[in-house]
């Protein structure tokens, strides 16, 4: 890959040292791992669709994801606390059906649930049919000391905008959590 040039976005020869040209890239390790070979190739209109679209995770989520795809490993635990940072990788690993790396996002978020981020973490549940962390959202919602700050965030107006099913089912919760 490296001679050839494949997936490179620059190409540098050093003048004074004969040396064969040197491809660094940004698809390096993620030509390694098979899924994003095929969507960075030819059949890339054809996974246009509701799961498959443009690689639209940049930065440091999409060195993670590329780590995951190449070395089959979480990478660096400290690294992955932001729950920003989870939140695009939940969505690359739904994207690529990368259920394991899918599962270890669910987790971590589960654990960085709070005021501020349950209701954008329930959004994204929802929409990425993960039942564990949708289950641990309501729940949290519902606890008696917590639902007035979270119905305050701009991500619960969103919610409510976004997933109005999902009112009933936090209704429901919040009915049975309060009545005992």
């Amino acid at each position: 890959m490296l001679k050839n040039g494949e997936g490179a976005d620059v190409q540098r020869r050093r003048p004074a040292v004969p040396c064969p040209p040197v491809h660094p890239g940004r698809t390096v390790r993620g030509v390694q791992g098979g899924a994003l070979r095929r969507h960075e190739g030819e059949g890339r209109a054809a996974h246009r669709g509701p799961r498959h679209g443009a690689f639209n995770v940049r930065g440091a989520p999409a060195l993670r994801l590329r780590g995951f795809l190449a070395d089959d490993c979480d990478g660096d635990a400290t690294e992955n606390r932001n729950v920003l940072a989870m939140q695009h990788l939940l969505v690359a690993a739904d994207r690529y059906g990368l259920d394991r790396l899918r599962l270890l996002c669910e987790a971590k978020l589960c654990r960085g649930i709070d005021a501020h981020t349950v209701a954008t973490i329930l959004a994204l549940a929802e929409q990425h049919h993960c039942t564990q962390l949708r289950a641990d959202c309501i729940g949290f919602i519902a606890s008696t000391d917590v639902l007035g700050a979270v119905m305050k965030t701009d991500g619960f107006k969103h919610l409510i905008a976004s997933c109005p099913s999902i009112m009933k089912e936090i209704l429901d919760k919040v009915a049975a959590v309060w009545s005992d």
